[in-house]
């Protein structure tokens, strides 16, 4: 899995990758290609958001959450993931 971070108004620490990349493990299993995943963090007006952004194969899925605690919508965000995931399964199944 392919991962790239953007920051706005917030400085991407390796503590934050880290902790993505960990999350973001859960679901490299539903993917048998490698898949790049957008991971763009953003603080607007005193609440910290992610957005997590994948395509695979002519697909894209999107999570966005946003929360007092970075950390926080980090783990709402790939809950959000999941289950788009897993709803979408059959059609992942086609694509390869």
């Amino acid at each position: 899995m392919k991962t790239k971070y953007v920051g706005k108004n917030i400085e991407v620490t390796e503590s934050l990758k880290d902790y993505t990349e960990k999350k973001l493990g859960k679901i490299s299993k539903f993917f048998p290609n490698e898949v790049e995943v957008l991971v763009m963090m953003k603080i607007v007006k005193a609440m910290q958001e992610v957005e997590f952004t994948i395509h695979h194969d002519g697909l894209t899925i999107r999570s966005e959450v946003a929360t007092d605690d970075m950390y926080n919508s980090i783990d709402k965000a790939v809950d959000i993931l999941t289950s788009q995931i897993i709803k979408q399964k059959t059609r992942f199944k086609k694509a390869n």
